[in-house]
């Protein structure tokens, strides 16, 4: 694992398996450390993954396969053209050959959205030229063709937590959010 030595100061949060991390930074550790794929956990009935992994994510995907078939988990996944180039596409089209569909939410329009990896990839890069955007890098991925009803509960629960950080609202229970969401 290499941790990137920035300011004198390890930054744990860009670790990478990657060599990337050589490349890019002035300076970094380098540490062993244990390592297996999701599949070789043999954990049963996975809902979701979760995966940030600075430029592995092929891998990781890869190391998957078995859980992305039998269990179908949405899959949170951070993907940034700056650690490896072509991971925005190699992972669409990994997880569209198992049937995923991918969205982002817009911060702008307060809604998801479909992923588009042209959009993306001009988004990310705009960004790192100094445009002024909101940076897309965290894209939900689920399983099969129609998502219509769970896109609208994130959406609501969204608009929801937007409107709680703004206005410090109390948090409420599910109940109480659908209830809010049938008097709207």
């Amino acid at each position: 694992l290499r941790i990137p030595r920035i300011d004198d100061q390890l930054s744990c949060g860009l670790a990478s398996l990657n060599d990337h991390i050589k490349s890019s930074q002035e300076g970094y550790v380098e540490v062993t450390v244990q390592t297996s794929t999701l599949d070789q956990l043999d954990i049963s009935d996975i809902a979701f993954v979760k995966i940030d992994v600075e430029g592995y994510e092929q891998e990781v995907l890869k190391g998957s396969v078995e859980t992305i078939q039998k269990d179908h988990p949405i899959i949170l996944i951070e993907l940034e053209e700056r650690y490896r180039k072509g991971t925005l596409q190699n992972s669409y089209d990994f997880l569209r050959c198992y049937r995923y569909k991918g969205y982002y939410y817009d911060k702008k329009e307060k809604l998801m959205k479909a992923y588009s990896v042209p959009m993306v990839l001009e988004n990310q890069t705009g960004f790192y030229s100094g445009q002024q955007c909101d940076y897309m890098n965290n894209f939900i991925f689920i399983y099969g063709e129609d998502h219509t009803d769970i896109i609208e509960q994130i959406n609501t629960r969204m608009k929801y937590v937007e409107r709680y950080i703004d206005n410090s609202l109390e948090v409420k229970s599910d109940e109480e959010i659908a209830l809010h969401r049938t008097e709207e």
